[in-house]
């Protein structure tokens, strides 16, 4: 049998009044037409007398008659005291369900305030760091400090009447990560809703729909004499093992990984379905995701689940009894607020709940009732009083105060009826209450009185069985169920004797709360026929102890420590099979006591992570038989530094010298509760060891060393270093003429420097203070050399060496152009005329040739680096035209055409060996094929090869030419120019744009209209396939002397045969648009794409540096001389630029007659 109830309320609670001597257990149960009381209240089980504070009493439950005791300590953050924080201490068993109703989905909601009862209590430190908690009931307890959420403490086991004192030392914090699965079938499934904490603590977290958790600010334990911790979960799904030995670092996350449930019994369990329905501004879709929690009220176990998409949600349970169902998102209002289900029989079936209305919240504005409760003139504690219509109770305490908190504000139109409800008697009901916003309504004193007629008193008597004496029998929690539901509690009296007052006829139940011994019989049904005013004596109840434990006690022999260890106290363990119990034991006295251990075999050792000692013993514990005197002798084995020592200019390491090291990885060091790195652990010893700095930030470091040993890891004392900076390594500079710009790589940690510029002594620039690890500086001296001096710039922190590095600025570039000799005038034959100038990869390659008959080809290699030249001759028509003569050079080889029988194209190595060649005239594959030759050059472009040719008297033609073969590389491209222009200038030439990649045809040419003109034709990336029309036109036929492009703008250099003028353009490369220039005979750019052209006329030549504009920026004149005996052809291309090297050349006849260049670095 299931019985649910959906429309009123049955509770179990137990209070601990704060300041009174007195415990009430009730157990209530609303019906129909009866008014009880939402009992549960956080509100009740954490109302005392004061605020806290050191010396304050804290809030939580008041002690009540028994064995009670006090703790106390200061709480410390790296050994200082730290005012104003939070102290909690909580019964251990109570701690995880106080840290769920901490959840973010369940704080403040009244799911929270059902679901914790007695045994939290909570203080703040004084200005001292100082904490008390006076009078609290002994047993074992969790102690938590936190200043902030990144900063927190945790002890559990805390045996409160054996310890007195405990100091927290607050560490940074963690996070504890993971994921919880189930195997449904033969599929993982992430499990949402699970509850996962840290066992004996309030650190809990549950898992997402992905099945995920993470355990926030948990206190770290790697680093401290806390010991390992122990995850736990709780699931209606299933059951899990523990993790143990979890350990967490400050600041860092510990992945636990995957925890697998293991699924329930396939038998005796019940299936608890329910669902949320849309209420009032509420949709479908908000029904998803709700947070629902199942608690049983006898042993307040508690689930959580997430609802489904459509708001169902569903339990499994395998233990009978009274179960609580609550939804407590605080932005909405449930109805009814809560559900409760009988689990009477577990018959595999499912029990169905009543659906649970979901209405949006609406924010209320509350004050509080306040009032006192008496007896008879004397106050009475544990009286519960009820705000009519909600679910708000007070009750009173040691001095009859009660306090109901959040009431929201009514008026005398809707004024609030105060009931109570107590043990001892009866009082009126308290009407017309109205409450204030943000006020306290006094609603005066309930003045109880004691039935004088129309009651039964119920009477009992517990019985003392050996080993238990009639002492134990006080203070024992009973009570007593009406038929209708209500309940009445008591406690028993210094005897053991106790009673209770019924005011109903028929069957009652009584139960022994108190779960300290064994009850015979535990419960008892009595009937009450009339209520005569007399007594009715229950049957006495047997009080015993089923075991026969001793207790076991002695003192730990603790070593003498080393000279600066701090000894503050150690843990011992005393375990055995089923038994674990742990002591915190001081230097003097080192004495230790065990009660109730069980007999059987056991190990007494002391926990080396506590203090930095380790030692145990064994013995057996035989029944009934206690153990006084057991020693337990101790070795100090943390890891203890005498001294250090860093050399960071070094090896960038610190070095660790002391006691009790261990080899690496059995030892980790720590600085300000970050890692170091081990270095050098070849060279480790017991005394010695060594980690690495680098990735530590300049500044001042306490340094502790852990060690693994047997039962964990184990801490040394912290001691303090100095970590300095490091200056600035690896600098280096590249230059121009006018500037230097240096590099330098920061030391770590390192973001700004202070740099200066010196001269020898002399300081060229003031310190300055830069981001980053580079500065160039310029408006400085070709080729002298700077010093740049870098200091590092760290906050608070000394100044080191500083870095040093000097570079010189470049005797070269657009301000520093010298001229340089290539050849002598005796170099070169008589009456040669220079017709070829290449430079290629820091060689220059030079082409003559003379005019007579069979005059060769003289061709020049000259070494720039060296000055040193190799010259070879090539057979040669010398009575051929200019026309046919050129110069390319690329990495191929150095190539020419010229004449020999016929014209012919000529290739040979770099070095200037191994010439071949081919014919332009004869048929392929011997020849080019293209008949009569009157113009031919050879250009190469972006290393491939491109021969231009006039041929058959009015064609043009573009071939591409294979550099190992010389054979033609197709498509061609040619034109009927429908102009036989002979000349013995070239009439068609080639330029290249590499911004663009468009390769240039200048030709002269005749169109329709018989007027000679020379066009220009663009071939986009260098595509000979292509049929380009003509983009623009120069006026005549002209001699082209040589072509350049850079960025879309052509420069052509031409001679008109007509008017005998030589004149330069401008040629858009897009519109076509033309511009004419100066008399030039040559142009080129350099790596930078600066333009210079060549002019001729009156008494001198010139190189000129232009602007985009064509004004004129630089100028260089070529010298005066004697005439050699040799020229230098009008179309030859004198300006040429080196693109491996990025020198820029300008030929020219020196004032001796040499053949010399002009030369910078266009680099810059």
């Amino acid at each position: 049998m299931h019985i649910v109830t959906a429309c009123g309320w049955f509770f179990v609670y137990k209070i601990n009044q704060s300041c009174g001597n007195q415990k009430r257990s009730l157990v209530m149960l609303k019906k129909s037409g009866i008014f009880l009381y939402c009992l549960f209240a956080l509100s009740v089980a954490i109302i005392g007398c004061g605020g806290g504070g050191g010396g304050g009493n804290p809030v939580g439950p008041a002690t009540t008659t028994g064995p009670n005791a006090n703790l106390s300590g200061t709480v410390l953050f790296d050994n200082a005291p730290v005012p104003f924080a939070a102290v909690y201490l909580y019964k251990s068993e109570k701690a995880h369900t106080y840290g769920m109703a901490q959840l973010p989905s369940m704080k403040g909601s009244l799911a929270a305030q059902q679901i914790i009862s007695d045994g939290a209590y909570s203080t703040t430190t004084d200005a001292a760091g100082a904490y008390s908690f006076v009078n609290i009931p002994v047993g074992q307890y969790t102690l938590i400090a936190l200043r902030d959420e990144n900063h927190q403490f945790v002890q559990t086991g805390v045996l409160l009447g054996q310890v007195t004192t405990i100091n927290p030392q607050l560490t940074p914090t963690g996070k504890i990560t993971g994921k919880v699965t189930q195997t449904i079938g033969s599929i993982v499934q992430n499990i949402a809703g699970v509850f996962v904490y840290i066992n004996g603590t309030s650190y809990l977290a549950v898992t997402d729909n992905a099945g995920n958790f993470v355990i926030s600010n948990v206190p770290a334990n790697a680093l401290t004499s806390s010991t390992a911790y122990e995850i736990l979960v709780s699931s209606t799904l299933g059951t899990a093992s523990s993790r143990a030995g979890v350990r967490v670092n400050p600041g860092s996350t510990t992945d636990i990984g995957t925890i697998a449930l293991i699924a329930p019994p396939a038998a005796n369990y019940a299936n608890l379905s329910g669902s949320l329905v849309a209420g009032s501004n509420v949709t479908s879709a908000e029904l998803a995701d709700q947070f629902v929690v199942l608690t049983h009220h006898t042993d307040g176990t508690i689930f959580g689940t997430h609802t489904d998409s459509t708001g169902k949600f569903q339990f499994r349970v395998m233990k009978d009894g009274i179960y609580l169902v609550l939804c407590s998102d605080s932005d909405y209002n449930y109805s009814p607020e809560r559900l409760i289900v009988n689990i009477v029989n577990l018959d595999n079936g499912t029990v169905t709940l009543s659906a649970i209305t979901v209405d949006a919240a609406q924010v209320q504005s509350t004050g509080s009732i306040v009032g006192s409760v008496t007896l008879a003139g004397s106050p009475i504690a544990g009286a519960v009083v009820h705000a009519s219509g909600t679910s708000l109770v007070g009750v009173s305490n040691s001095v009859g105060r009660f306090v109901i908190e959040k009431v929201p504000a009514n008026t005398s139109a809707t004024p609030y009826t105060l009931e109570l409800s107590a043990s001892m008697g009866t009082a009126p009901a308290k009407t017309g209450v109205v409450v204030n916003v943000g006020q306290a309504t006094d609603a005066g004193v309930f003045a109880v009185t004691v039935p004088t007629t129309g009651y039964k008193t119920i009477t009992g008597q517990l019985v003392a069985v050996t080993p238990v004496t009639s002492a134990m029998l006080a203070n024992r929690l009973v009570q007593l169920t009406a038929p209708d539901g209500k309940v009445i509690a008591a406690y028993s009296d210094s005897a053991g004797a106790f009673s209770l007052i019924t005011t109903q006829i028929g069957a009652h139940t009584f139960t022994v709360i108190d779960n300290s011994f064994d009850y015979a019989p535990r419960t008892q049904s009595i009937s009450v026929a009339t209520l005569d005013n007399s007594s009715q004596a229950l049957t006495a109840i047997n009080v015993s102890q089923s075991n026969l434990n001793v207790s076991v006690s002695g003192a730990v022999a603790w070593a003498a420590p080393p000279g600066a260890w701090t000894f503050t106290d150690g843990e011992i363990v005393l375990a055995g099979t089923s038994y674990v119990e742990r002591r915190i034991v001081g230097a003097a006295p080192a004495s230790y006591r065990f009660d109730n251990v069980p007999p059987g075999n056991y190990t007494l050792s002391v926990n080396p992570v506590r203090n930095g000692y380790q030692g145990s013993i064994s013995f057996s514990v035989n029944a009934g038989v206690d153990i006084t005197g057991q020693s337990l002798p101790t070795s100090f084995v943390a890891p203890y530094i005498t001294a250090t020592d860093t050399e960071p200019f070094l090896d960038n390491v610190l070095k660790i010298y002391g006691q009790q090291f261990a080899a690496a990885p059995g030892m980790q060091a720590f600085v300000n509760d970050k890692p170091l790195p081990p270095a050098n652990t070849g060279a480790w010893t017991d005394t010695y060891c060594v980690f690495a700095l680098t990735e530590l930030p300049p500044g001042q470091y306490g340094v502790q060393l852990e060690k693994t040993v047997a039962g964990g890891k184990v801490e040394g004392n912290k001691v303090t270093f100095n970590r300095p900076l490091l200056p600035p390594t690896n600098v280096t500079a590249e230059s121009t003429d006018t500037s230097i710009t240096f590099s330098w790589e920061n030391a770590p940690y390192v973001t700004q420097v202070n740099i200066e510029l010196w001269q020898q002594s002399t300081q060229v620039t003031p310190v300055r203070k830069i981001t980053g690890n580079s500065y160039t500086y310029s408006n400085l001296k070709p080729s002298t050399e700077y010093t740049i001096v870098i200091t590092d710039y760290y906050p608070n922190m000394a100044i080191l060496p500083n870095a040093q590095y000097s570079f010189s600025t470049k005797n070269q570039g657009l301000n520093f152009i010298t001229a340089r000799a290539l050849l002598t005038a005796a170099d070169i034959p008589d009456n040669n005329t220079i017709f070829g100038f290449e430079v290629h990869d820091n060689t220059a390659y030079i082409g003559a040739h003379g005019y007579t008959t069979g005059a060769p080809v003289t061709l020049y290699a000259v070494d720039l680096g060296n000055s040193t030249f190799v010259s070879t001759t090539i057979a040669n028509d010398g009575l051929a035209a200019d026309a046919l003569y050129s110069l390319a050079v690329n990495s191929d080889g150095v190539f020419l055409t010229h004449k020999q029988t016929d014209p012919v194209l000529t290739k040979l190595n770099l070095d200037l060996t191994g010439p071949t060649s081919k014919s332009l005239i004869s048929a392929a594959p011997a020849g080019f094929g293209l008949g009569t030759v009157s113009t031919a050059s050879i250009r190469s472009f972006d290393n491939r090869l491109f021969l231009v040719a006039r041929f058959a008297s009015t064609f043009v033609g573009i071939n591409e030419v294979n550099p190992s073969t010389l054979a033609v590389i197709n498509p061609a491209f040619s034109v009927d120019t429908a102009k036989n222009f002979v000349d013995t200038g070239k009439s068609a030439e080639l330029a290249y744009d590499q911004t663009t990649s468009s390769l240039y045809l200048i030709c002269a040419e005749t169109p329709g209209d018989a007027t000679d003109v020379t066009t220009l034709r663009a071939f986009s990336n260098l595509n000979l396939g292509l049929t380009p029309p003509v983009l623009g036109k120069l006026d005549g036929s002209r001699r082209i002397y040589g072509a350049s492009a850079l960025n879309g703008q052509v420069y052509i250099a031409s001679y008109d045969t007509s008017t005998y003028y030589e004149t330069g353009y401008a040629v858009d490369g897009a519109s076509g648009y033309v511009r004419e220039l100066y008399s030039i005979t040559c142009v080129d750019n350099d790596k930078q794409g600066r333009t210079w052209i060549c002019t001729t006329g009156g008494d001198y030549d010139y190189f000129h540096r232009v602007e985009p504009g064509l004004n004129i920026v630089q100028s260089l004149g070529m010298p005066d001389y004697a005439d050699p005996l040799y020229t230098l052809t009008s179309d030859l291309s004198r300006i040429r630029s080196d693109k491996q090297t990025g020198m820029m050349y300008m030929l020219h006849i020196a004032a001796n007659g040499n053949l010399a260049a002009y030369n910078y670095n266009s680099n810059y």
